[in-house]
């Protein structure tokens, strides 16, 4: 094969790759969504046994939103390969970030919010869990490997 032929190949795998990532990181979106909300859910069932659910509901929320970041990195490592994986999960976690934020400008009163720093340490962790769901995935893709490859 010819370095022109290689080339093209590399460039045609590069461009169906950038397709399938506008495909599946929605997807990818639209789980973490789904997922937060159902920890939600069982969060909400669990705040209201408690004696004040009230305290409980910005601790549990985001407890349910850092799993549905955990899933989200997972849900993109095993839809695609290393550097892709990466790049899902920080989109994917990066469009979830600025939903909360647009959704928390409109709803939240401002005195009852975090200080700034708080918030946006809060925020950022978002990403930084989604990134390392894309890590652990990446891992026991690795660990599934070798252990198939033991096996043969």
């Amino acid at each position: 094969m010819s370095k022109i032929s290689k080339h093209r190949h590399y460039s045609d795998k590069r461009a169906a790759s950038k397709s399938s990532l506008i495909v599946k990181v929605p997807i990818v979106l639209l789980l973490m969504i789904l997922s937060g909300l159902s920890f939600l859910a069982v969060a909400t069932l669990f705040a209201l046994r408690a004696p004040f659910p009230l305290s409980l509901t910005r601790s549990l929320s985001l407890v349910a939103l850092y799993i549905a970041a955990l899933i989200g990195g997972l849900v993109s490592a095993f839809k695609f390969d290393r550097p892709e994986s990466y790049l899902c999960a920080l989109i994917s976690s990066a469009v979830l970030t600025l939903m909360i934020l647009l959704m928390k400008s409109i709803t939240e009163k401002p005195e009852a919010s975090l200080s700034v720093g708080l918030s946006i340490v809060l925020h950022v962790m978002i990403v930084a869990i989604c990134l390392a769901g894309a890590k652990t995935g990446e891992r026991i893709i690795a660990a599934r490997s070798r252990r198939h490859k033991t096996r043969r």
